[in-house]
């Protein structure tokens, strides 16, 4: 079973915590705020409107019935968690005691096909609008409910636009899709250098030499080196 989810914390360091959870499955939408161990920081609140006043009397997340409903789905090997840069709300739900054993992430399916479709941008919203996603009721970015319910239309729209296929049942996706969502995001483009923003497709077929200096570098990022050893 997919369990689209989505946290909202108190900032981005190592030491921040969740302040509120929104998951969704066939069975049920559950969206909840939670008073972190330590205060939302101003830059958080700037993004995600969510104020300490607000979670000032709400329980902690541990403990909850809502942490104890994650559990049980985490527990199950059936189950497998879906959310836009799984990387980071897995890393949150650790914090709390939580460990996921399966996950898809859309971001990191959307950077390996976005080349191919001229895609400029791989955020939540930027593909809602990409796809033409409409909703009957105002939908709010950056809340944790909002954002799930984007990200179930978004992972359906890349299924769709992108990896539906005769060959593969969609169980052999879901799959496929796991294996692209444990390796490091695939990137498209070279953030650096003479080639700054050229594809790794166009300096392969360009300057293959360039490719295979690079390699040689001892100090590449994971993503670097990644998308080196697909393109030589």
């Amino acid at each position: 079973m997919l369990i689209y989810l989505d946290t909202e914390t108190t900032g981005l360091n190592d030491n921040d915590r969740l302040c509120q959870v929104a998951y969704k499955t066939k069975q049920e939408t559950v969206c909840e705020y939670f008073k972190p161990p330590l205060p939302i920081s101003i830059d958080a609140m700037a993004v995600n409107h969510i104020t300490n006043k607000m979670v000032a009397n709400k329980p902690p997340f541990i403990g909850s019935p809502t942490y104890q409903k994650l559990k049980k789905l985490f527990d199950s090997p059936e189950n497998i968690v879906v959310a836009h840069g799984a990387d980071y709300d897995i890393n949150m739900l650790k914090r709390e005691g939580l460990n996921p054993t399966r996950h898809i992430c859309t971001r990191k399916l959307i950077h390996a096909v976005g080349d191919r479709y001229e895609m400029e941008k791989h955020n939540l919203q930027f593909l809602r609008y990409y796809f033409d996603i409409e909703f009957e009721n105002e939908i709010i970015a950056h809340d944790a409910l909002g954002d799930i319910i984007v990200l179930e239309q978004v992972f359906i729209n890349i299924y769709e636009h992108f990896y539906k296929t005769k060959d593969k049942t969609k169980n052999q996706m879901i799959i496929e899709f796991e294996k692209i969502s444990n390796l490091p995001v695939l990137l498209t483009k070279i953030p650096f250098g003479k080639y700054e923003g050229k594809s790794f497709t166009y300096i392969a077929d360009n300057d293959i030499g360039y490719l295979q200096w690079l390699n040689r570098q001892s100090d590449l990022s994971e993503e670097i080196q990644h998308a080196l050893d697909q393109h030589l």
